[in-house]
């Protein structure tokens, strides 16, 4: 499947806000120059047609708030910053326990994005209630309308992940999880997501990739 077809497949099948918003963007992506394993960045990161689908989601949904599994260097931090960038809008919130966590995104995409250098599941498990930022004040961390898994890809983390999906996306909010494809851990990505108890989340396989992105929205 291309990347157009992935989009249009995407778009269809969830029937966006703006039904169609996500193919107009298709001629967009292309803006989207960030890139990915492909193309130059370290082995685990996305592939840049990967990216292109987070770039155009995050464009077409307009999200005020997206959470972020897994930073690394800040690869697929980067695509959806810059999509936030284009509109405007919106901010990225990353955990990530790396040292270098967002070591390699352009300091002009920076301005909206916050990183928790902590671990995913203690953190999102705050979501609603007061926490402490990275910029050491206290206050409320906020409900995402989407979330991006791309960590440690266990079961049981992808498990907790989910259900905490679920329980806290906004209404009409998506998770994205990567590798779910995967030829050597997509099986054990698609048990945790079952297991976190969503069992119709689907899959795509993008030409050119051997890695995966799974998709599935919240019902509004």
């Amino acid at each position: 499947m291309n990347l157009r077809e992935t989009l249009m497949s995407i778009d269809e099948l969830y029937a966006l806000p703006d039904h169609g918003a996500v193919v107009p963007w298709y001629d967009a992506v292309f803006q989207d120059r960030v890139g990915g394993v492909d193309t130059g960045w370290i082995m685990g990161s996305i592939f840049a047609d990967e990216g292109r689908v987070l770039y155009a989601l995050v464009r077409a949904l307009r999200p005020s708030i997206v959470f972020e599994v897994g930073c690394a260097n800040g690869c697929s931090s980067s695509h959806m910053l810059a999509a936030l960038q284009a509109d405007a809008k919106g901010k990225l919130i990353s955990a990530d326990l790396y040292e270098f966590a967002g070591a390699k995104i352009a300091p002009e995409l920076s301005g909206r994005h916050v990183i928790f250098r902590q671990d995913a599941l203690e953190l999102f498990a705050q979501i609603g209630q007061v926490v402490t930022w990275p910029d050491g004040r206290r206050r409320k961390l906020p409900r995402p309308d989407m979330i991006f898994d791309d960590g440690s890809h266990r079961t049981e983390q992808v498990a907790v992940i989910a259900a905490l999906a679920q329980e806290h996306l906004t209404p009409g909010g998506f998770i994205l999880w990567h590798d779910t494809m995967h030829p050597a851990i997509g099986a054990q990505v698609r048990r945790g997501i079952k297991q976190g108890g969503i069992s119709n989340a689907r899959h795509y396989l993008i030409d050119g990739c051997d890695t995966g992105v799974g998709v599935w929205q919240r019902g509004r």
